[in-house]
């Protein structure tokens, strides 16, 4: 097991509520699902801040597309799959 810490943080009544229907439900405590929780936030927006950062690093070093190619790809891609879509709901 990993060691712990102990944070102290408000939340909503709502939340709390949640979380106590979710314990009982699982068995497991609340702490679990809270640290587990925070561990899934916690990871995507390191991820997301990651990405972000390799963003700015291509697009100065002049690695990017310009925005207008981007876009008309991005619509011939969702036009294509709004035909497939559209051609196996018929």
């Amino acid at each position: 097991m990993s060691k712990s810490a102990r944070i102290a943080a408000r939340i909503d009544q709502e939340v709390d509520d949640l979380l106590d229907q979710l314990a009982e439900e699982t068995g497991h405590s609340k702490s679990h699902h809270v640290n587990l929780a925070l561990r899934v936030y916690v990871q995507r927006e390191l991820d997301i801040a990651a990405a972000v950062r390799e963003g700015v690093r291509q697009a100065k070093a002049g690695l990017g597309l310009p925005h207008e190619e981007v876009m008309a790809a991005l619509r011939t891609r969702v036009a294509k799959a709004i035909a497939e879509h559209q051609s196996k709901t018929r």
